[in-house]
């Protein structure tokens, strides 16, 4: 019986035993006026029966109570098996996930490693289209394999933040560079303004911000049909916070849709869009992320015109040091930067006029030397630098007619994209005239305006980065390389890497064999032959977690005094993953799928960390 049939029954009882009451109180204020023993009599058994009655009320409250209680405590204990049953659930999910990273990267590394090999031999050029088809398509499939496990792992509650310092505006200039490709080849311009009053150093999640830049600017770079894609980072109005914001010419979202644009799964309805394809989780994987930084992510959007996306982000400074030292650099200066309208020469004229400089934004070259040779000949003029753009210039010759001329009486720069320096060849080689690349860094920038106009430094700078390429080419090669991977395809990849770095490689299949080789060497050398180990994690016999904890305890037996580096090669993505290999002792961890520079700049980085130690 429920709470209310108790409070019903119990009333009726109350009500019985006050009417009871009354009625013996009556008959006993007439015995007494009336001084009548029978009535007496009659009283005192309306008085016992009221108290019988009443015990026998509070018997049935009691019963009803215990009853109440034993049904209230089935009731936890079935919640307490429900809850239990639902975290056996969730750890199910999540070994789950765990094996499905593992068995759809490690494939996902063979076929997008093996592309990038079969893209260094010598190709014709329907070989090489349908390679780098093949490539773009393994790169595709691998999003979508991260985004629906980033979406599992929200939905369980796994996705947390990891606070270290970083650099910010480092993190943001590589992002956007890491998209200019993509953008570029869609002839859409991508750049970035980071405000200079922002701290040098935060402290966030710099893994998880690089993906909500990456989720929202790749979104803008593939909705967007022509025009350009602008990310700017600036101070919040929250203490501690900053501001982003991505903002992109492209086609819009309809206002009808504007409250799905965060679900899970929806795209937008514009047949442009559509066949774009995606999974329809990045931004709500992006808004997700913003709410773990403490953040807010909001749009505004009109069909027709683009959309905007603004989002912050807690990221305490980590030092006080900031970019605003920068603001008189080019006090006295005038740029001429001749680019077309758009988001190159937005980023470009307010990093200008925060270093000091007056700039004067044109959209072509049409009487440039004519305007810019007049103000060099008026008396109180000061330093004059002119910043070319292609995109604005009619054609090929127009830009080196252009740049020769202007060449002769003030600085130029001209503004390329990487893929242009092949066909600007004859600029690049003329030691008058300097470049930026797009998308261009606020450092570069201030450092090739300031520059000294010295003939001979560019051809001084190309020396000693060559030199320091070949030093550190030098120092990375002729490792020896213990790889333990039980993958014949990600073996073969790692070793032909490995190889074309210059190393020497050792492969075992298997961490038994590895634990008995590395026991082998101490037994006979006193130290082990091997400068680094490449360790899988998923393998037969011994895993390398246990593998690695079996090498250190072996080291530490016959008194190592240096440690050798070993790298994790893994699938799985999971953090706690992550910490059970640095736990057991690795160094470090390589996440497959890998290219070549990954696996090189992993290395190298184990290596100097060697060093320094």
């Amino acid at each position: 019986m429920g709470s209310d049939g108790l409070k019903s029954r119990t009333g009726i009882l109350v009500r019985i035993a006050a009417v009871l009451a009354v009625f013996a109180v009556l008959i006993n204020i007439v015995a007494i006026s009336m001084q009548a023993n029978q009535l007496e009599v009659l009283s005192r058994i309306l008085f016992a029966g009221l108290v019988v009655f009443l015990l026998m009320a509070f018997q049935h409250v009691w019963a009803m109570t215990n009853r109440q209680l034993v049904e209230l405590q089935r009731a936890l204990k079935d919640l307490r098996t429900a809850r239990q049953h639902a975290d056996e659930a969730n750890n199910a999910k999540s070994r789950f996930l765990a094996a499905v990273s593992h068995e759809l990267r490690t494939p996902m590394n063979g076929v997008i490693g093996m592309t990038n090999l079969l893209l260094d031999t010598k190709l014709s050029h329907e070989q090489r289209s349908y390679a780098e088809a093949v490539d773009m398509s393994g790169r595709s499939l691998l999003s979508i394999i991260d985004e629906l496990l980033d979406a599992a792992k929200a939905e369980s509650g796994e996705m947390t933040i990891v606070p270290a310092p970083f650099n910010l505006c480092e993190l943001v200039e590589a992002s956007v560079e890491l998209l200019a490709a993509r953008a570029h080849a869609n002839s859409i311009e991508i750049s970035c303004y980071i405000a200079p009053d922002l701290p040098v150093q935060v402290i966030g999640d710099a893994q998880r911000l690089r993906q909500i830049i990456l989720n929202i600017a790749g979104n803008a770079i593939k909705f967007t049909q022509q025009g350009s894609v602008l990310v700017r980072v600036e101070r919040g109005t929250r203490e501690n916070h900053v501001a982003f914001s991505i903002a992109d010419t492209g086609h819009g979202i309809p206002e009808a849709e504007h409250e799905a644009v965060f679900e899970r799964f929806v795209q937008s309805s514009v047949t442009e869009i559509q066949s774009s394809g995606g999974t329809g989780l990045g931004l709500a994987i992006s808004r997700h992320l913003v709410e773990l930084m403490d953040g807010k992510i909001t749009f505004e959007s009109e069909v027709g015109k683009g959309t905007t996306f603004r989002f912050d982000a807690r990221l305490p400074s980590a030092d006080e040091h900031t970019g605003a030292s920068t603001a008189k650099a080019l006090s006295g200066c005038t740029v001429f930067l001749v680019s077309p309208p758009g988001a190159t020469r937005s980023a470009l004229h307010d990093y200008l006029y925060g270093f000091g400089a007056q700039c004067i934004s044109v959209g072509n070259f049409d009487g440039l030397a004519g305007t810019v040779a007049s103000m060099k000949n008026a008396s109180d003029a000061g330093r004059i630098m002119v910043i070319l753009d292609p995109a604005a210039a009619k054609n090929r010759d127009h830009i080196l007619k252009t740049a020769n001329e202007l060449s002769e009486i003030v600085g130029v720069w001209a503004l390329l994209k990487p893929e242009e320096r092949r066909t600007y060849r004859k600029l690049m080689d003329d030691v008058r005239i300097g470049y930026l690349l797009k998308p261009t860094r606020r450092a570069t920038l201030l450092e090739q305006l300031t520059a000294t106009c010295d003939p001979m430094r560019k051809p001084v700078t190309s020396l000693r980065k060559t030199a320091r390429q070949l030093r550190r080419v030098k120092d990375d090669a002729g490792l020896k390389v213990l790889l333990v991977e039980d993958n014949r395809i990600n073996m073969l990849l790692a070793t032909k890497m490995l190889k074309a770095a210059g190393h020497t490689v050792t492969h075992l299949d298997n961490g038994a064999k590895a634990v008995t080789e590395i026991k082998n060497q101490l037994k006979s050398n006193k130290s082990i032959e091997h400068d680094i180990i490449l360790m899988d994690i998923f393998m037969p016999k011994i895993d390398g977690v246990q593998t690695t904890k079996q090498i250190r305890q072996l080291e530490k037996d016959h008194g190592v005094q240096t440690r050798v580096p070993i790298l994790a090669l893994t699938a799985n993505l999971r953090e706690d993953s992550q910490r059970a290999c640095l736990n057991a002792g690795m160094d470090g961890y390589l996440t497959k799928p890998f290219d070549r520079a990954d696996l090189e700049e992993a290395v190298a980085g184990l290596m100097q960390t060697g060093d320094a130690a």
